[in-house]
């Protein structure tokens, strides 16, 4: 998998990808799929919390191993320092709606982050997930990208910035989770009412289940 170090080097240019639209717009994909009523809302893998800007009237807990992530942190975020692949510092039935928005394939143990978020989530609460696919295209997001032609200069610095330090990530596309597996998973947790859709350029699935009862 991943080297500790890549993601402490990863935090110095993860501020470069908020400036590309098809990240604004995932996040506002995310927003969307999570009820106007919930309240607690954890950010399981949150990096440096770019998403607690949509939760402003909401409980919002992240939850990031990386030191230097929480060091870049967005400076209104709640954050714990966490390894998703641990048992989390929260209680049982806490959250409103848990979010992780590509991180499932830096993980060694998915499933267990997956039985986590179900642990936390109130009955009936909202699980939503973003993440790659292997027939994900970089490229594609770029050029989506570059269309917000006003601060196109801008972005062509955030591409290169990005571009550079995903190169272990693309190298490693076969990493990528394969989406039914994802569904067959949460469905044997629990989860219910299981949905996708695309997201990021249409090049990231968006996971969205409820916590319930397949059978």
């Amino acid at each position: 998998m991943y080297h500790p170090d890549f993601w402490e080097q990863y935090a110095y240019v993860y501020r470069a990808v908020e400036v590309l639209s098809p990240y604004r717009a995932l996040h506002e994909d995310v927003r969307a799929a999570i009820p106007p009523n919930s309240d607690v809302i954890v950010d399981a893998g949150c990096g440096v919390a770019y998403a607690a800007r949509h939760y402003a009237a909401h409980q919002y807990i992240g939850l990031e191993r990386s030191r230097a992530m929480l060091r870049a942190r967005h400076d209104a975020a709640q954050c714990v320092q966490s390894d998703l692949c641990a048992p989390w510092t929260l209680r049982d039935c806490c959250a409103d709606a848990v979010i992780s928005v590509n991180v499932l394939y830096a993980l060694p143990c998915a499933n267990h982050m997956l039985r986590e978020a179900y642990r936390v989530l109130k009955t009936g609460g909202t699980l939503v997930i973003v993440t790659p696919t292997r027939e994900t295209r970089n490229y594609i997001i770029a050029a989506e990208a570059l269309r917000e032609t006003h601060q196109r200069w801008r972005t062509l610095l955030a591409l290169m910035r990005i571009t550079i330090a995903n190169l272990q990530i693309i190298r490693k596309r076969h990493h990528f989770p394969n989406i039914p597996k994802i569904i067959a998973q949460l469905c044997t947790i629990g989860f219910s009412d299981i949905r996708t859709t695309c997201t990021y350029a249409k090049q990231n699935a968006l996971i969205v289940a409820t916590k319930g009862d397949c059978r």
